[in-house]
């Protein structure tokens, strides 16, 4: 591997770690805002839907899953395979 192509793939496993954390952060927020202002959520989505109170938490919490694997699917893996093709080209390199 080059020290171009290696240059490439670092600035790429950085970019995805900050978007992992980033995702993650997010995550965390999302989920206390709802620990915390579940009523008012409740209320102020229930009287714009016309949803009762648990189906609001229900689509809530189905939300953060779904957001949860995207975010680890579409940060997640690219850094952890970015980061063992740097690991195996380093030892790769050392024989």
């Amino acid at each position: 591997m080059t020290e171009d192509m290696r240059s490439v793939l670092e600035t790429l496993f950085k970019l995805f770690l900050y978007a992992l954390y980033m995702g993650i952060a997010i995550l965390f927020l999302w989920l206390v805002v709802i620990l915390l202002g579940g009523e008012a959520i409740r209320k102020f989505h229930g009287s714009m839907f016309g949803l009762p109170p648990h189906e609001i938490m229900y689509i809530n919490y189905m939300l953060l899953g779904a957001t949860k694997v995207a975010v680890l699917l579409l940060f997640g893996c690219p850094c952890l395979a970015i980061k063992i093709v740097l690991r195996q080209n380093k030892t790769a390199s050392k024989n």
